[in-house]
């Protein structure tokens, strides 16, 4: 499982609308509605040629116009698939902005 930290320049809610917005402009889906408060786990389902991609993402106020977002990255292991789980929130990340930490 890989891992990203990055900072984002907004508050924790305006963070989270953004994250969700532009997840789903990227085709994952929010897999547990239930999950933790600022806590939010996506999914990028199976084609023919590639399996799933799992990402949690635990939002955390550093100020009132700072939120770092913490990624934790799983993916339904496959050789030719190695790695794009991680490529595809480094594309999540820049179009909402973020900087890596």
């Amino acid at each position: 499982m890989a891992r990203v930290t990055v900072i984002l320049e907004e508050s924790i809610k305006k963070a989270e609308v953004t994250l969700r917005t532009i997840a789903a402009e990227q085709d994952w889906a929010v897999a547990d509605s239930k999950a933790a408060e600022h806590t939010v786990h996506f999914v990028k389902g199976a084609t023919r040629d590639s399996w799933d991609s799992s990402v949690t993402v635990h939002l955390e106020p550093i100020s009132r116009g700072e939120t770092q977002l913490s990624f934790a990255i799983d993916e339904a292991w496959a050789i030719h698939d190695w790695g794009r789980g991680r490529a595809q929130v480094e594309s999540l990340l820049e179009a909402m902005g973020a900087e890596k930490d």
